[in-house]
């Protein structure tokens, strides 16, 4: 427990840095794209990388994956199921927000927390690769159909094999099926990328955080009020149930079963709803009001579940 907490301490100093290099602007207006585009395109490929050519592959497909997809679908139906019934969005907002309740923040706090807390990425490896490779193209998808958005088949295809951490992930997992090790001379500079991918995560979320304002307005309030309560809680409930009471799960995966489920809407949903210009207000607030208080649910799981 007293590991776990310092883990915390370690990423929240990290993350008060960020967000005083934020306030200050010492790094720019950019600093934040900048480092996200970073960590997205060559810290964290390299990182998963580094972790799955050498993780056996039933430490990556296993029942924590199965927890995480079982978690989001449920909890994904539950809101579209109570939205419909309740304030009746439109269509595109309808899921914009359903997505809000059930797409987690794998790289900016998952990946640190899977680090520092858990002691190894293969913890949030296998819900980064449902979200990229499934997830997100089948939501995309639907989100064309409901905004008459037109892409080409060619181009739904090709976007998220392009994803870099998919890409990373994949030849990680070849690797390590075919048992092929790397000279250190191509590991070496990996391993000093990958190294970045925490720090980065972290400073970038941090200097997000210093830029976060809440969108005004008075449509979709009910959605990231319902958004907030379910991604915090009711998720993470039904990860529990699963994970417990239908796995079997104890210890350490059970842990990281609960607080990976835990973890804030994905700040990239942001650009979906940009992307379709429909729910922006949703994402916005969705994002920001799960993201301020994560923290404080996660120190709770850890309290209750924390080996």
């Amino acid at each position: 427990m007293i590991g776990v907490l310092e883990g915390f301490f370690v990423i929240a100093v990290i993350i008060f840095v960020g967000f005083g290099l934020g306030r200050a602007g010492i790094l720019g207006p950019n600093a934040q794209q900048v480092l996200s585009r970073l960590v997205f395109f060559v810290a964290t490929p390299a990182l998963l990388f580094e972790t799955l050519q050498t993780s056996a592959v039933e430490q990556v497909f296993n029942a924590n994956l199965l927890v995480q997809m079982s978690s989001a679908a449920i909890t994904l139906l539950l809101y579209l199921g109570l939205a419909r019934w309740w304030w009746r969005p439109a269509k595109p907002e309808w899921l914009i927000g359903g997505m809000c309740t059930s797409y987690a923040n794998g790289g900016n706090l998952g990946i640190p927390l899977a680090v520092y807390i858990f002691g190894s990425a293969s913890y949030v490896a296998p819900i980064m690769l449902f979200q990229i490779a499934l997830y997100g193209p089948i939501m995309a998808a639907i989100l064309d159909v409901a905004t008459g958005t037109r892409r080409t088949g060619w181009q739904k295809i090709v976007r998220p094999v392009t994803n870099p951490m998919l890409i990373a992930s994949v030849i990680g997992i070849i690797l390590s099926v075919a048992h092929i090790t790397l000279p250190d001379l191509v590991l070496q500079p990996i391993g000093l990328l990958a190294d970045v991918a925490v720090p980065g995560a972290l400073l970038a979320f941090g200097i997000s955080l210093s830029g976060m304002s809440s969108l005004r307005g008075s449509d979709g309030r009910h959605d990231v009020t319902v958004i907030t309560v379910m991604k915090l809680v009711v998720q993470p409930l039904i990860a529990y149930g699963i994970a417990a009471g239908l796995l079997g799960l104890s210890g350490m995966q059970l842990y990281a079963s609960v607080a990976i489920a835990a973890l804030p809407t994905a700040q990239n949903l942001l650009t979906y709803a940009t992307r379709y210009e429909r729910g922006r207000f949703i994402a916005r607030n969705s994002i920001l009001w799960t993201t301020v208080l994560d923290i404080p649910v996660l120190l709770v799981i850890t309290a209750l579940l924390a080996p």
